[in-house]
Parts: C-alpha cells; structure tokens; sequence
C-alpha cells in the first residue's frame, strides 16, 4: 500500500467532505433522504480513490444528484 498522498487530492477530498457535512445538515433539516445519503457518500467517497479525476467526476455527479432527484 502506498501512503504517498498528493496535496491536490487532499485538499478536493477535503472540500468534498465539507459540503458532503453540508448536504447531511441541509437534509436533516428539510427531512429529505436524498441530500443526506448524497451527503453521506460525499463524506466517504474520497478515502476509496486517489486518482483526481474520479475524485472530482464522482463528486461533481453526487454534488448534482439532488438536484437531479426531488424528494
């Protein structure tokens, strides 16, 4: 295994971690399922992958996904 980490994929999983946090709170509050598991995932996702360019087309695509579904 390698604990070689690149500070730009640190940072992106960092940031979508934070607004993963937001989409948990927002759903919470409005008692919608799909932001807070959408939430749930963008707080996971970046411990399973080091490659930034899926870091940032998995976030963009769950960041989008309440948008695209209306509970």
């Amino acid at each position: 295994m390698d604990f070689n980490i690149n500070s730009t994929v640190f940072v992106v999983g960092l940031v979508t971690s934070i607004i993963g946090t937001a989409y948990i709170m927002y759903g919470r509050k409005q008692h919608s399922l799909v932001p807070m598991f959408s939430g749930a995932a963008l707080c996971a996702y970046p411990y399973f992958t080091d490659n930034l360019m899926i870091l940032l087309g998995v976030g963009l695509g769950l960041m989008a996904l309440p948008l695209l579904i209306r509970s």
